[in-house]
């Protein structure tokens, strides 16, 4: 048998092309990761939430580039849980082989830098005590092909997206769509900040739109072909724009 981590351990997973490594953990486990250290998956190397979950802790999961985390179990991840994608890459309920209108995996704070990648099912947002923090930050853009649910009518989303290309070119592409996920998650306010543009090529509220104004308070807002179903922007300090084929039926 092994020896416990320590509190503040560093536990790496990874491999290569030829060799990849994979930890899963399984139905009714919980990761056995370091209370207050870092869990990185490294270039080849895969994280995979099967059943069981992370439970308790304020470790910091890091994905660099070549790595993936793959979530495949409901609420595997707590609203605590702080995720770097450095470069790496999320996916949720990839093991699922219909398309599912709600992961049911919470996503509260979580860092792209680098071109980090979350794809696959809707996350939800919103659902922790805490304003929810969504940060991208690095040297090159960041993309988001997963929709989103907004989850708590009391909370406040942070999308802060910072000017990781040096130019007027979106540094983060959000291509999912938002929306509520009942009509007792409509009264969220969710802010764009940061001074960088997001361009969204999603839909906006075309399940259940949010009663609040979407605030920009700095970069750009970039409705980029997305469709947005008598949702209101509020600009705030930040610019809002829209590309041709893009609509907004206010």
């Amino acid at each position: 048998s092994g020896q416990p981590l320590s509190a503040e351990a560093v536990l790496r997973i990874g491999g290569s092309a030829a060799s990849p490594v994979m930890a899963v953990v399984p139905w009714g486990a919980s990761m056995v990761f370091p209370t207050n250290g870092i869990v990185e998956v490294c270039e080849g190397g895969d994280l995979v939430f099967s059943g069981g979950c992370v439970a308790g802790n304020t470790s910091l999961i890091r994905v660099l580039h070549g790595g993936r985390l793959r979530v495949r179990r409901a609420s595997a991840i707590e609203p605590t849980q702080n995720v770097h994608l450095d470069g790496g890459e999320l996916i949720m309920r990839d093991d699922q082989l219909t398309t599912l209108e709600n992961s049911w995996c919470y996503l509260e704070r979580i860092m792209l830098r680098d071109g980090a990648r979350v794809k696959g099912a809707p996350c939800q947002i919103g659902n922790g005590a805490a304003p929810a923090l969504w940060w991208v930050s690095g040297s090159k853009p960041s993309v988001c092909e997963a929709s989103a649910l907004f989850c708590n009518k009391d909370t406040t989303i942070e999308f802060k997206v910072h000017d990781v290309t040096d130019s007027e070119a979106p540094d983060f592409l959000y291509k999912g769509d938002f929306n509520a996920r009942d009509g007792n998650s409509k009264n969220i306010t969710f802010v764009k900040t940061g001074g960088g543009a997001l361009s969204h090529s999603g839909a906006f509220g075309n399940l259940r739109k949010i009663d609040n104004p979407v605030r920009i308070d700095g970069g750009a807002w970039l409705m980029d072909g997305s469709a947005s179903q008598n949702q209101e922007y509020c600009m705030n300090g930040g610019d809002f724009a829209a590309s041709a084929g893009s609509e907004n039926i206010a």
